[in-house]
């Protein structure tokens, strides 16, 4: 050795590093992302159940006292409001719902103009005055099918738009329903909405004593009405009791929290039929009419 300093270099090709750390950060923010979608769904859930029954209670007595109401009424046109500010809040939340992917994606008719429409006048009461909204839409729009990505045209032009008033109602009836649900103002509307319409309604608060009912008056019970969300047994617990004291039980499930795949489930556990909350009084009729009707 001469005593000679040896200067040693090494380079390396970090670009590969650099992308593993790249590709890092981005599955960490998805992961993040993911996470703030779960907890908007598991918020959504934890409200809508509730938010639901109180539409329910609007929707309901706004139908009731539309039915006593002739449209020369004065009163008929405010009540159709009340009805249409019900029915756009329960979609607003199932909106929620699906955007969270805590429901499954219904389509159904809808006017895109009319839905335009809606939204700016949503946005008028939150943006600033000094902005003014404009609109170019397009006459003569064909109805479509969709729900927050699907838009078919309806090949039935003839069939209402989302938000049109029903105004025939189904064939009522004489038959006997039992109407189980914890929230009293939903019994008593449920019984309400039946009555009307020829059936007899018992109702019961809870799973437990919607059992015990059941026992004692089997034979004259021709239909059961079940809310899905209960303290208590709950109301699957209370589908299965349901079912071992008769397996020919017809059963309808009544919930405003339907998660995604739970319907398929329930349906196939022994449930009849199934109605969204807050439900219409044609809704509920129609349900209703057809478990019974079927053999």
């Amino acid at each position: 050795m001469d005593g000679r300093f040896v200067r040693l270099q090494v380079a390396m090709d970090s670009t590969e590093l650099r992308k593993a750390e790249e590709d890092k950060s981005l599955l960490e923010a998805q992961l993040r992302q993911a996470q703030k979608m779960e907890a908007i769904g598991t918020l959504a859930g934890g409200i809508s159940h509730d938010f639901n029954n109180l539409l329910q209670a609007i929707l309901g007595y706004t139908q009731i006292l539309l039915l006593d109401k002739e449209k020369d009424d004065p009163e008929f046109e405010q009540l159709r409001e009340i009805e249409m500010a019900a029915r756009k809040a329960g979609e607003l939340i199932r909106q929620l719902l699906t955007f969270s992917r805590k429901v499954e994606s219904q389509l159904r008719p809808v006017d895109l103009n009319r839905e335009v429409q809606q939204v700016t006048k949503m946005l008028k009461r939150t943006l600033p005055k000094m902005i003014d909204i404009k609109l170019n839409l397009q006459e003569d729009l064909k109805i479509i099918n969709a729900d927050t990505m699907y838009f078919p045209v309806k090949k039935k032009p003839e069939e209402k738009a989302q938000g049109e008033i029903e105004k025939k109602y189904p064939e009522g009836g004489s038959e006997t329903v039992l109407l189980i649900d914890d929230e009293i103002f939903l019994r008593q509307l449920g019984k309400q909405m039946l009555t009307k319409f020829g059936y007899t309604v018992l109702t019961a608060p809870d799973g437990e004593k919607g059992l015990e009912l059941y026992s004692q008056n089997r034979d004259d019970i021709h239909l059961i009405v079940l809310d899905l969300i209960m303290p208590g047994m709950g109301g699957e617990r209370c589908l299965e009791e349901l079912l071992k004291i008769e397996p020919k039980a017809k059963i309808v499930i009544a919930s405003g929290y339907a998660i995604k795949g739970s319907i398929k489930e329930t349906l196939e556990a022994g449930a009849g039929g199934f109605i969204e909350k807050p439900y219409q009084v044609n809704q509920i009729l129609k349900v209703v009419r057809e478990v019974l009707d079927r053999k």
